[in-house]
């Protein structure tokens, strides 16, 4: 059913995530975020550990901030807090995750071993809660209520 549809099954892929190591610069972060038209970038140390995010509204915060030097490390700007959920858990959990947490982008890591797998988004929830829930409802049995008069 569409509610208990798991995160692995609309998140975005480890391999089209755009991402970055920790020393790219905030120049490059941000033409990554304007080449791929995302709305962030992973930050990996080693081939698979998130260690941070950046947004565009990170970028936007920065650019704000007179002591902030666009060649500087992406470190400098990025979110370390990261979010992160398990491939078992439901559409509906990582949308209480976003709401609870107000964050748009949350980090999905293989249950197991902890790997990161690929990113959930607030549009890839939304899209799922259009797309799957709704063509859903639409195959529920429903009858018409006869109005007394």
């Amino acid at each position: 059913s569409c509610t208990s549809m798991l995160v692995q099954k609309f998140m975005v892929p480890r391999e089209k995530v755009a991402t970055a190591a920790p020393s790219t610069s905030i120049d490059e972060v941000a033409r990554i975020i304007i080449e791929r038209k995302v709305g962030s970038v992973i930050i990996l140390e080693a081939p698979n550990t998130p260690v941070g995010v950046v947004t565009k509204t990170d970028l936007i915060k920065a650019a704000f901030r007179s002591s902030i030097d666009r060649s500087q490390p992406v470190s400098e700007i990025m979110t370390r807090d990261l979010v992160s959920v398990a491939t078992g858990t439901s559409k509906d959990a990582v949308a209480d995750r976003m709401f609870q947490t107000r964050l748009h982008h949350i980090v999905v890591v293989e249950e197991k071993t902890g790997a990161f797998v690929g990113l959930a988004t607030a549009w890839d929830v939304a899209r799922e809660v259009g797309s799957m829930c709704l063509i859903h409802l639409a195959y529920l049995p429903f009858r018409v209520l006869s109005m007394p008069g």
